[in-house]
C-alpha cells in the first residue's frame, strides 16, 4: 500500500513510527524517499550477576530468547532495513549496541519515555505511605522474585503492591509464603492507568523493570 501511495505521489520522507525491535525488519526500506527508523527498542539483556533470580524457566526463556534474536537478525529483510534507512533511531544504549558496529556510530538513541504523555494525578497526598508498588509484568526477566527478596530485608511497615498479572505469579506468591511476607505483599492485578499514576503519587517508590 505504501509503495502504491508513494508511487502516485512521491514523499519528501517517511517515518517508521510504530514501536518496534532492531531485530524487525521495516516495509519502508523499500521506499525511495528517505526513511526515519525508530525509535526501536528489544536490546535489552538480563545480566549475569541476575541470572540466579530468573529460575530454571526463566533461564530457558532467556536462552531461547537470545538464539531467536540471533536468527531473526539474519534475516535479508531486516539487514536490509538496517542498510537503507537514512536515519536509525534507537531507545536505549543497549538497543544501539545490538546493531552490527559499522552503524552504531550513526544510529541516535531516543527514549521513547520522551514520547509518553504523563496523567496528572486526582490525589494530593500529604504524605508519602510506606508501600511500594511493582507495575511491571509478572515475568521472569522484570526481576520480581528479587523484588521481595528486597522487600525481606526492609523494616516491616513496608509492603509490596504488585499492579499487574503474569506466569510468574504463582511462584511469586509461594515466595511470600516461604518468606514471611504475607501480610506486606499484595496481588492486585492490572489497574487503569489513571489509578496507577494516582498510587505512584502516594507511594514511597516504584519499582519499575519496563
Amino acid at each position: 500500500m505504501i509503495l502504491k501511495l508513494e508511487a502516485q505521489q512521491p514523499f519528501d520522507a517517511a517515518v517508521h513510527a510504530a514501536y518496534g525491535c532492531y531485530w524487525l525488519p521495516s516495509p519502508l526500506w523499500r521506499m525511495k524517499a528517505p526513511v526515519v527508523w525508530g525509535p526501536v527498542g528489544g536490546g535489552t539483556r538480563t545480566p549475569r550477576s541476575l541470572w540466579p533470580c530468573l529460575g530454571w524457566q526463566g533461564l530457558i526463556g532467556e536462552w531461547q530468547k537470545s538464539i531467536a534474536l540471533k536468527l531473526a537478525c539474519l534475516l535479508p529483510a531486516t539487514r536490509r532495513t538496517w542498510k537503507r534507512v537514512a536515519i536509525r533511531v534507537a531507545e536505549t544504549e543497549n538497543s544501539r549496541l545490538a546493531l552490527p558496529a559499522r552503524l552504531q556510530q550513526e544510529t541516535r538513541v531516543i527514549n521513547r519515555c520522551l514520547l509518553t504523555g504523563l496523567l496528572t494525578p486526582t490525589v494530593k497526598p500529604n504524605a508519602r505511605q510506606s508501600y511500594l508498588i511493582f507495575p511491571s509484568l509478572l515475568d521472569a526477566r522484570k526481576a520480581p522474585r528479587l523484588a521481595l527478596r528486597a522487600l525481606a530485608l526492609t523494616p516491616p511497615s513496608v509492603k509490596l503492591i504488585f499492579l499487574s498479572g503474569g506466569h510468574e505469579q504463582k511462584t511469586l506468591q509461594k515466595m511470600v509464603n516461604k518468606l514471611n511476607l504475607a501480610s506486606r505483599v499484595e496481588f492486585r492485578g492490572r489497574v487503569p492507568r489513571e489509578q496507577l499514576f494516582d498510587m505512584m503519587a502516594q507511594a514511597a517508590g516504584v519499582v519499575f523493570t519496563g
